[in-house]
């Protein structure tokens, strides 16, 4: 969800509280440059995202602002997601941050004179705030807005974009909890006061947009921290009761007012959520109180009590409700239980990532097929049919040899992103091997050529697009699962099959001209042709006369001169043979040769050397690069030919 602060401010991410907390991004959006306040936490990723994308896109952020590491668990998500600015931030907060592995630049404050001069010739001032919780924190100052993080920052039992009549005691609170020290509020207080400060942008809770003098007052005198504890406690007792009202606040944040019932009609008396000294000892008054907890709860409730109890207690006799054997016994039991579900969810986080590719962050191949498996033995059953659509890339081999395979990686990163954008809602995309897409349509209603429109509007997107490193086009193939009719096959053994049937069609799509969907029309074209050669020959006549005798066999034939323009043929149209001699401009036969084993797609293609030098070290060289034919001329045309329909035959 996304509101609209002023022109140029906007409140981002989800409308939903996580643990009482309602954690607010801000994106400060000008033409000329866009700032992030906070990227948040990956489960909210999606809806920031989402929110985002109303405004502008991720890849156009020019910066993310992240004052520590509590809070940025989604900054690697936006990396995925195209951002390629810089993270602001400390210089200490960004040696942790770097632990993420990240590869964006960084942005110190502390570096750039706690300033970051805009374009549009504004600025953002920085103003540190150390120890407010963390060592290296800061607030931003933008024009009279203030981007406070933590400061006035505050619980919320329900969302509410702007502050309320209740916020100054939530903010008391957040903050009583979470300063070490009421003297860094303090000094927070003069670094404010003079400013004209005319909203208040928290990380969590209501924005304040009124009575801005009441709010800094906060700072001036609150008393905060658990340092300050133990401050003016004249005795033991003080400690006790303390202790108490500690745990009672924690347990109205995490379970609200009703926890307070569990008192009534006993000797703990609570008013305005603290308790009443009485008669008994505050010694025995907290026993009971944590005995009350205990049989009204369980273990698991007294286990967050027993930190606050064992923290304040320090060097004295702690309650003996800690000590009893049932206690005792009964923890072990939870530590067990949450241990188990720990490895649980690590075992599943396992599993997923074994069905995720890392690359493109797509469910892969195996998923895939399992996921088909289920698919068809659901339509089986109900008499329904779907489309699988097939999309391989045509010239990844290409750009791999011209650019490095990081090239290679980010344009399957590209084309995955066009795909899940391209996706309707209830369809789903697959990361299969290589250079090799799936797009599952799970519409029952869809027609056969709605199929073929979208697989259509997938191959002319991917061709328009000029987010490429350099022109990507795809081969598609459409198979209809109820293609595959046979009452004898299992479910598994027709996914095989769809499986075979669409690696055939793309075959074909490819060798028909490549930046195809395959149709029914182009098989009548590829088996008319027998096969693809590639000849590469300095020797204009010898060339002529073998590319005539083998298109009258029947064989699609190129040509060319020179070894460099031979391995772009041979990257761009993947021949069945090539037939070349040694000496070429540019690159040798050897060499081509050398470069195509460098690929898994390329190494297996035929291929045989016709040249005058048929010496010793060359035949030698020819069978250590497993070239399968070394021909010297004058040679016997007849049995080249026999060679070449033998082999390609098989």
């Amino acid at each position: 969800m996304i509101y609209k602060i002023n022109d140029h401010i906007f409140r981002i991410g989800n409308d939903k509280l996580i643990n009482h907390l309602q954690n607010n991004i801000y994106l400060l959006n000008f033409d000329e440059e866009k700032i992030l306040f906070g990227c948040g936490s990956i489960k909210e990723f999606d809806s920031i995202k989402k929110s985002i994308s109303e405004i502008s896109e991720i890849k156009d952020l020019d910066y993310i602002v992240l004052r520590d590491t509590s809070n940025c668990s989604a900054i690697n998500k936006f990396e995925d997601n195209g951002f390629k600015g810089k993270i602001i931030t400390h210089w200490r907060t960004g040696e942790s941050i770097k632990l993420f592995n990240l590869k964006s630049e960084f942005y110190f404050i502390n570096q750039n004179k706690n300033n970051l001069n805009l374009k549009n010739g504004e600025q953002l001032k920085f103003l540190p705030i150390p120890y407010t919780p963390h060592p290296e924190n800061f607030i931003c100052v933008y024009n009279d807005f203030l981007f406070s993080g933590n400061i006035f920052s505050c619980f919320n039992k329900e969302f509410s974009i702007y502050s309320n009549k209740n916020s100054i005691k939530y903010i008391k609170s957040y903050l009583e909890y979470f300063i070490s020290s009421e003297d860094l509020l303090e000094n927070i207080y003069f670094k404010l006061k003079d400013l004209q400060i005319q909203m208040i942008l928290p990380t969590y809770g209501g924005i304040i947009k009124e009575n801005i003098n009441l709010y800094l007052e906060i700072l001036k005198d609150l008393k905060c921290g658990k340092l300050n504890f133990h401050k003016n406690i004249d005795n033991k007792n003080d400690i006790f009761l303390n202790t108490i009202n500690e745990i009672i606040e924690l347990y109205i944040k995490s379970y609200g007012l009703s926890f307070l019932n569990i008192f009534k009609s006993t000797e703990i008396k609570i008013k305005d959520n603290k308790i009443i000294k009485t008669k008994t000892s505050s010694k025995k008054l907290l026993n009971l109180f944590l005995e009350i907890i205990y049989h009204n709860y369980g273990v698991r409730h007294l286990i967050i009590a027993e930190d606050i109890v064992k923290e304040r207690l320090v060097e004295m006799e702690i309650p003996e409700i800690f000590n009893s054997y049932i206690y005792k016994n009964e923890k072990e039991i939870e530590d067990l239980k949450e241990e188990k579900r720990k490895l649980e969810d690590e075992l599943n986080k396992i599993h997923k990532r074994s069905l995720i590719n890392p690359l493109t962050k797509l469910y892969n191949g195996k998923y895939f097929l399992n996921y088909l498996n289920t698919e068809i033995a659901k339509m089986e059953k109900n008499n329904e049919k779907g489309y699988i659509i097939f999309i391989d890339t045509d010239n990844l081999s290409k750009i791999n040899f011209d650019y490095g395979n990081d090239a290679g990686d980010e344009t399957l990163k590209i084309i995955s992103y066009i795909l899940r954008d391209l996706k309707r809602p209830q369809d789903h995309i697959f990361k299969l091997k290589g250079a090799l897409f799936a797009y599952y349509i799970s519409d029952q209603e869809i027609s056969k050529e709605k199929a073929y429109e979208i697989a259509d509007e997938i191959r002319n997107t991917i061709s328009l697009s000029e987010r490429f490193i350099e022109h990507i086009t795809v081969s598609v193939a459409v198979v209809e699962t109820d293609e595959i009719k046979d009452n004898r096959l299992i479910s598994d053994e027709m996914v095989d099959e769809i499986y075979n049937l669409a690696m055939i069609r793309l075959k074909i799509a490819k060798n028909t001209g490549m930046n195809m969907v395959y149709s029914d029309a182009m098989l009548k074209k590829f088996v008319d042709t027998k096969g693809k050669i590639l000849i590469v020959d300095t020797d204009e006549m010898h060339k002529k006369t073998l590319k005539e005798l083998l298109e009258n066999l029947g064989y699609l034939v190129f040509t060319c001169s020179d070894g460099e323009t031979s391995l772009k043929l041979i990257k761009e149209n993947f021949p069945d043979l090539v037939i070349t001699s040694i000496m070429l401009p540019k690159i040798d036969g050897f060499r081509v040769r050398e470069e195509m084993i460098k690929y898994s797609s390329l190494k297996e293609i035929m291929y045989i050397i016709i040249d005058y030098e048929k010496s010793y070290e060359n035949v030698k060289r020819a069978y250590a690069l497993d070239i399968s034919y070394f021909f010297k001329k004058p040679y016997s045309t007849g049995e080249l030919l026999e060679i070449i329909k033998n082999k390609i035959r098989s």
